[in-house]
């Protein structure tokens, strides 16, 4: 499984779940993700969330948003572990 696999399954899961603003924030924060979308989550480690997170950070954002990108990248992380029994880290 992709992390694209992994982020269209959350959102799939969440749409009975959350708001429809909520729906389109994750929407929204697609795109950020894509830079993780071809990595296998099994082989996910700390030096691809650092290389993401150095995109992220080079990126004219507000803290803030990037913030929001953190912990979006955290659910579907928890997301993978409870539904896909995949360790990170």
């Amino acid at each position: 499984m992709t992390f694209k696999d992994l982020i269209e399954e959350h959102y799939n899961y969440q749409q009975d779940k959350v708001k429809v603003t909520t729906l389109k924030n994750y929407r929204t924060m697609r795109p950020f993700l894509e830079p993780l979308d071809n990595l296998k989550l099994v082989g996910f480690n700390i030096r691809h969330y650092e290389m993401w997170r150095q995109t992220i950070n080079a990126k004219e954002i507000s803290t803030r948003y990037k913030n929001g990108l953190y912990k979006y990248l955290k659910t579907l992380l928890n997301f993978g572990t409870k539904w896909y029994d995949i360790n990170f880290f």
